[in-house]
């Protein structure tokens, strides 16, 4: 079943937050919710977040799993890092450690003019998926093949921009336009690493977008005659 129109509500230590579709919210250590200063915790834990009319929980941290807990019925699953999984109970719980500290986060979720009786997740959203995974134009295909050509020749090296923007038959300042469009879109879907900026150095945002592609296999060694076609 699903709701464009579904708010979310979620708790933690009396703090409240009310979700419209439209938004998202992250929690962690440097999250949206500022769960602790502990250092054993991810600085982005989770994010919560409306798509195609259901609300997920995507598990955004590299060694954390997240507990979903149903509070209708006794149904838990275990989320993986990289992974997602759909609310479909109207209340429950999210659970999560670090270090010696455990922590909850309590949730509900209300559809407008929808019957509440949507089924457990026994039944339904008990499937994780991929985030990050997104439709890609045949050019910011191209550039992600050519950015991972290496890795997937077995190679840790990595070319400047200037080398692979000529492999492509780019100028520097498409190809730059490209790759500033592409980590952006996929940032929007909760994909880390690929800000840049103060924060980070361009070969960093550049690896962060080959280890994620790789991943998830937005690229695979099948896609390398794809720079064969562009060269001839």
């Amino acid at each position: 079943m699903t709701d464009e129109n579904a708010t979310l509500t979620v708790e933690f230590c009396g703090e409240h937050h009310e979700l419209a579709s439209e938004d998202t919210l992250t929690f962690g250590r440097r999250g949206d919710i500022v769960v602790d200063d502990n250092p054993y915790l991810h600085r982005v834990v989770g994010r919560f977040v409306h798509r195609q009319g259901v609300w997920w929980l995507q598990n955004q941290g590299t060694r954390i799993t997240v507990e979903l807990r149903d509070l209708r019925s006794a149904t838990r699953l275990s989320i993986s890092p990289g992974q997602q999984v759909a609310l479909v109970s109207p209340a429950f719980s999210v659970h999560f450690g670090a270090g010696p500290t455990t922590y909850e986060l309590i949730g509900s979720r209300v559809a407008s003019g929808v019957d509440e009786t949507v089924e457990s997740m026994d039944a339904v959203g008990t499937v994780t998926i991929d985030f990050g995974v997104v439709p890609l134009s045949s050019e910011q295909h191209l550039l992600l093949v050519a950015l991972c050509e290496m890795r997937l020749i077995d190679s840790d090296s990595m070319p400047t921009n200037q080398s692979l923007a000529s492999r492509l038959g780019w100028t520097i300042t498409k190809y730059n336009r490209k790759l500033d469009h592409l980590c952006a879109k996929l940032t929007r879907e909760g994909v880390r690493g690929l800000r840049g900026g103060p924060d980070g150095v361009a070969t960093d945002r550049r690896q962060a977008l080959i280890d994620h592609a790789l991943s998830v296999a937005l690229v695979t060694p099948g896609d390398l005659g794809m720079l064969a076609r562009q060269a001839s």
